[in-house]
């Protein structure tokens, strides 16, 4: 559900905002994320994320 989530919030141009709250959190959480997301294959999310 998060996945879907996210992309809604991407194809709907939410980008920045998106960003805005994954840049707020803590590193370690992060680098978390971003590991569980390439983990199940959303390079695209991951790289939105780290642009």
């Amino acid at each position: 559900m998060t996945i879907k989530t996210l992309n809604i919030l991407f194809n709907k141009g939410e980008v920045r905002i998106v960003k805005s709250i994954f840049n707020s959190m803590p590193q370690k959480w992060q680098k978390e994320i971003l590991d569980n997301l390439k983990s199940i294959g959303e390079q695209e999310i991951t790289e939105i994320l780290v642009e």
